[in-house]
Parts: C-alpha cells; structure tokens; sequence
C-alpha cells in the first residue's frame, strides 16, 4: 500500500480540508515532508496546481513540506498548516519569491493571516520582510492585500506593523488606485478624503484668523463669517478628527484658542 500512495493524496487532503488522514500519512511515512519535492516524480505530476509556483517549476531547495505549508494556503486549510508548521523555521521559508503571509495576502486569507500574527517572533519577520514575486516585489503584505481588493486584511495588516510604504515609498493607495475593481477605488478615495479633513479644518482657521485680523472684521460682519463658515459647529471639528475643547489640530489650534478669539472685542450679547 505504501508504494501505491501518492503525494496527490496529501495534497487531496489539504484541499478537503481531512487533516487527520493528512497527519496519518506524514506519521506512517507515506509521505515525507523532508525530501526535497524537486525530485518527487509525483510531486511534479500535480505542480501545475499550485498557484505559488512559477509555471509549474518547482525550485530545488524547496522540501516536501514547503510545497505542502503553501498548499495549506493556496486551498485555506488552516487547520493543516498549524499541524505541519509545528516551528517558526517551518513559518519562514520562502517558495518562488513568496512567504507564508504575503502568498496568504494575495489570496485574502483572514484567518490565516490572524493565525500567523499570534505566531510572535515568525510574524515579525514575515511582516517585515518585502516580497520577491513579481509584479510584487519590493512590496509588503498590506500593499499585495490592497492591490488585490483585499481591503480590510489590509488594513489589519497596518494594525500589525506592516509598513505602510514599500522600498520606493508607495502607500497602499499608490497600487490600490490601480485595481480593476472600482469599490476598491472607490475605497482609496474614501481613505484620502479622510486623511486631508483635518488639513482641512487647519485652513480653514487660518482663513478665519485672517479675516478677523483684517479692518473689515465689524461685529455684524463677524457674525456672518461665523455662520456661513461653520467654524464653531461641532460637527465640522468632528469631521477634522478634533473631540475634546484642549485638542489640537496639525497646526496646533483648539477649539477653545479658536472660541476666544471670534469673542475677542465682543460684548455678552454678541
């Protein structure tokens, strides 16, 4: 029986996510995780599946258990790939360019990504480590994420200290401007408006400031700026990220120094 068993069979049970049989296998030494898969015959026979590799070629540094750890990746069988990568040596090997998490940041793999990052010291190389596979290389996890649509993973993936510009300074949006999917555009958009909101609220201050400084500033005058502007309104402090009267914008403005200064020269009814 053992002479009739395929790696095929390993990978069957990674895809269908039957852990057990897969532990079965490795334990009974049908399949050997340490042989170097390059010169498994059965190995190549089902290379042209495995969407990590480059056409099908599979390098020959690469073990048996690599090619299965990116398996577990490739077909979401997290299960499988906590089971084999029982060491942070096993988490960090590259394969065509790729490691573990920026394969499963292509792909959007959540719950793999999340299973990584509770595996301390390895995620902390992975995060920090830019990627080799072209069109990516040189970007880290979060800009594969984004670029692919992937946008709360990527997201997370910031949370988790992953820089958030590649070696040439890209940010996220920088590739996530360049998706085919418009939600994603959409998405960039959404995040850019929000950035420049508070710069926002800083001009508009110092337009305020300015015009109160200037001989034109009468009370009836002042009135109407206030208004039309919105200057004091709760919401628009909101909007530029400002929530307490003591906080203060990138400028260094408060609510409160801003207050005082359109009540300055004005008497209680104004």
């Amino acid at each position: 029986f053992k002479a009739k068993v395929k790696f095929s069979f390993a990978l069957d049970c990674i895809r269908y996510r039957q852990t057990r049989f897969l532990e079965y296998l490795i334990e009974q030494c049908y399949v050997k995780p340490t042989d170097m898969a390059s010169i498994n015959r059965d190995v190549h026979k089902v290379a042209s599946k495995f969407t990590f590799l480059k056409d099908g070629n599979i390098p020959k540094d690469v073990s048996v258990r690599t090619l299965l750890c990116y398996a577990c990746v490739q077909f979401d069988d997290l299960q499988s790939l906590a089971w084999i990568c029982t060491t942070d040596g096993a988490l960090l090997v590259t394969c065509n360019g790729w490691n573990l998490l920026t394969f499963a940041s292509y792909l959007g793999r959540v719950e793999i990504v999340a299973y990584l990052y509770t595996r301390n010291q390895a995620f902390d190389s992975l995060v920090k480590t830019r990627c080799q596979r072209k069109p990516y290389d040189n970007t880290y996890a979060a800009h594969i994420a984004a670029s692919r649509g992937h946008l709360i993973l990527a997201e997370a993936l910031l949370e988790m200290d992953c820089p958030a510009t590649d070696r040439k300074g890209k940010t996220l949006e920088s590739y996530a401007k360049m998706s085919e999917h418009e939600f994603v555009r959409a998405w960039v958009s959404e995040r850019v408006s929000e950035r420049e909101k508070p710069q926002a609220l800083d001009r508009m201050i110092k337009k305020l400031f300015k015009f109160l400084s200037s001989d034109s500033a009468t009370t009836e005058k002042k009135k109407k700026y206030i208004i039309d502007s919105k200057c004091l309104e709760e919401q628009v402090w909101k909007d530029g990220e400002i929530y307490w009267h003591n906080e203060k914008t990138p400028s260094g403005f408060t609510f409160s120094q801003v207050l005082a200064q359109c009540y300055r020269g004005e008497g209680p009814e104004f």
